[in-house]
């Protein structure tokens, strides 16, 4: 079945969003593309995915056109070249059906669609996501492209939108048209779960990767026992890059291998278990586009212990629900660990709903009206540019 073969709704505004991995795979990203695009099936827009069509985890091949249960159309393309930088030039042969084309995060596809505009002739749309300022690999080489062809392809998209202040910092210095829409983050279903705090038990959720600094966490976990502090620690996401092994060693060499669990990529109901247990939530993250699953603790009422990053800094800014620290610090890290784990039960439940509230400022119904507005605005400047060329087919 060919994309140009899925039936229409009735509605004719035609949006595909393009990002490099989504569903099956779950992640930040994927998150992100699948709650905007569920979202906005349920405002009436036709809506279709572009990505891939190999799970960059397992390199498993997938199906080439799939139809979500949320309405939502997948289209699956081929793909060569590092991973890193995925060339897909055949993301060409999709676009000509479609209204408005929104690019997520930048890579090829960033790239290539601007660079295809004058061809195409669309209303184009990107979704920085922290841009690819990530980790530390190859930093020279990406602040030079950054500020080459970054720059040049950015000013051929119509509207840039940031995930974040940070996104806004980045991205300004080479175009002004950025404008914040700050994640959305499904909250609903941690919000409405129980909280069942668990006094020591500490969880991490998010990908293994080196950034994330899983170390830190475990030497924290290894420092509070030195203490007198029995905390545990549940490590939950999946493991990209096979650190999971290396980081069962040093946790062994600490000899806190009994504390720390790595539950690898769970269910949605044992992650909200996980979340209604949790007594605080770590993250010694070095880099972060926005912070996904900091605002799913917080709708859980799960206090909060975080890197102090400008992603994370805004989260907790006036908020007593969590504290900021340099986890490479032990010392000052397992202290206020330590401090919080002395927090009676009236006053963790006081704290704790203190963060559900606060969650409560990303959730999905303001990010989509926000990006309604965006489409409309762009979708009625190409009705007004039509609408001359009408006037004179009437005429005749």
């Amino acid at each position: 079945m060919s994309p140009i073969e899925f039936k229409m709704n009735n509605n004719p505004k035609k949006i595909l969003h393009i990002v490099r991995q989504f569903y099956p795979m779950i992640g930040g990203l994927e998150n992100y593309v699948y709650n905007l695009s569920r979202n906005q099936v349920l405002h009436g827009y036709d809506v279709t995915i572009l990505t891939l069509n190999r799970d960059f985890i397992t390199n498993n091949k997938l199906s080439a056109y799939e139809a979500h249960t949320s309405g939502v159309k997948i289209i699956r393309i081929p793909f060569f070249f590092s991973k890193k930088y995925p060339v897909a030039p055949s993301v060409y042969n999709y676009l000509k059906i479609y209204d408005l084309i929104n690019v997520h995060a930048v890579d090829f596809f960033a790239d290539f669609i601007a660079l295809t505009k004058i061809f195409q002739k669309k209303k184009i749309i990107l979704t920085t996501h922290g841009g690819y300022f990530h980790t530390k690999w190859g930093h020279i080489f990406k602040k030079f492209y950054f500020a080459t062809v970054t720059k040049f392809v950015l000013k051929l998209y119509d509207q840039l939108i940031g995930c974040s202040d940070n996104d806004l910092t980045i991205f300004k210095k080479i175009n002004d048209k950025i404008i914040i829409i700050e994640n959305g983050v499904d909250i609903e279903p941690y919000l409405n779960t129980p909280k069942n705090a668990q006094k020591g038990e500490l969880l991490y959720v998010g990908r293994l990767d080196h950034h994330k600094r899983i170390d830190l966490l475990i030497r924290i976990i290894a420092r509070l026992n030195e203490k007198g502090y029995s905390a545990k620690l549940n490590i939950v996401g999946p493991d990209c890059k096979n650190l999971s092994c290396g980081l069962t060693n040093y946790a062994k060499k600490l000899n806190v291998q009994n504390n720390i669990s790595f539950k690898g990529k769970v269910s949605e109901g044992e992650l909200k278990d996980l979340y209604s247990s949790a007594f605080i939530f770590v993250s010694a993250s070095e880099y972060e586009g926005f912070g996904i699953s900091v605002i799913e603790a917080m709708a859980s009422g799960t206090l909060c212990v975080l890197n102090r990053i400008p992603s994370f800094e805004k989260f907790l800014k006036n908020n007593s629900f969590g504290y900021l620290c340099n986890f490479s610090d032990q010392e000052e890290t397992a202290d206020i660990i330590s401090g919080m784990l002395k927090t009676d039960e009236l006053t963790y439940k006081k704290l704790s709903q203190a963060a559900r509230n606060y969650s409560g400022n990303y959730s999905w119904k303001s990010v989509i009206n926000k990006y309604n507005e965006i489409y409309n605005k762009l979708l009625l400047h190409i009705l007004i540019i039509l609408m001359p060329l009408f006037a004179k087919l009437m005429i005749y």
